[in-house]
């Protein structure tokens, strides 16, 4: 009954709902640099950890993994971000958010996410609910 709805290819992003189209460069360029400043300061963390011997102990192993998590999420949210503001690229691939998601379930319309990222409620919020 439901399955013909279950072939989303893709979701939409809605990201700032009534924003104006004069300020998409705006944002573009401020996730752009809030993009650059975690990733080069991250790096510049990680670098330290692994140069220096004294940071060596738990509590700084701790901050390197923090690092390295925080190099990666920015890696995958901010650029599908940026591309949406600045090129007007306005959907993530369904394979994305499953691999994200690591796991997969039925998808219905509406495939508009009302955020400018697809993290995990929103997402399981597009299940298909099948009465049995």
């Amino acid at each position: 009954m439901l399955q013909e709805n279950w072939t989303i290819k893709e979701f939409i992003p809605v990201g700032f709902p009534g924003l104006n189209l004069i300020y998409y460069g705006l944002v573009s360029t401020i996730f752009f640099l809030a993009y650059l400043a975690t990733v080069v300061a991250n790096a510049v963390l990680v670098i330290l950890f692994l140069k220096e011997h004294s940071l060596k102990k738990p509590m700084y192993g701790i901050m390197f993994s923090l690092a390295l998590a925080d190099i990666g999420t920015g890696t995958v949210v901010l650029p599908k971000i940026i591309a949406k503001y600045a090129f007007n690229d306005e959907t993530i691939p369904f394979f994305l958010i499953v691999t994200v998601q690591a796991y997969q379930l039925p998808y219905c319309e509406p495939n508009r996410i009302i955020q400018c990222y697809c993290e995990q409620i929103s997402i399981t919020e597009q299940a298909c609910h099948v009465a049995d």
